[in-house]
């Protein structure tokens, strides 16, 4: 008798891209990719969720930051108010990633070794301390080359993994 049966796995297991290029094509792709101007009903529904977050999220983000620089430098804010506007925005960004570690790990228990758990506490910590703000930038000019219709193609992506076959 078949059924339908579930298993809680990670979304995708990617290898590292090689390159800022293939990074910045990958995370291109798999923001706007999906979504072409031919993607039918199913874009069109999750297309206010792509809109509000998706797509002005790293833009509001960035704004965020050039801003708050901006109002530092022009003497708006006292350097006080600049490091807790600062500390605020990568202590939420931190409080995100890992309280996204932990539900997972309450929820499956994945990482059976404490060491494991810490390992990835600290990587998820460290994201938020320029990955996340260059995803944001690499998003922004994905959202500008989606706009005009540019090359928004995956180009030739090598993959390096153990699970490959050699052809």
């Amino acid at each position: 008798m078949a059924g339908i049966f579930w298993a809680m796995k990670s979304a995708s297991y990617l290898s590292p891209q090689p390159s800022q290029e293939k990074a910045f094509r990958y995370e291109f792709q798999k923001t706007f990719g999906w979504l072409s101007r031919r993607g039918g009903w199913p874009g069109w529904v999750a297309f206010p969720y792509m809109v509000f977050f998706e797509w002005l999220g790293p833009v509001v983000e960035m704004l965020g930051y050039f801003w708050t620089c901006y109002a530092w430098w022009a003497g708006f804010i006292s350097l006080n108010a600049f490091y807790i506007f600062l500390l605020v925005s990568l202590g939420l960004g931190i409080l995100l990633s890992v309280g996204g570690v932990l539900l997972e790990q309450l929820s499956f228990q994945m990482y059976p070794k404490v060491s494991q758990l810490f390992k990835l506490v600290l990587v998820a910590m460290a994201e938020n301390l320029g990955y996340r703000q260059l995803n944001a930038w690499w998003r922004i000019v994905g959202l500008f080359r989606w706009v005009t219709q540019k090359d928004s193609s995956w180009g030739t992506m090598k993959r390096k993994g153990s699970g490959q076959a050699k052809l």
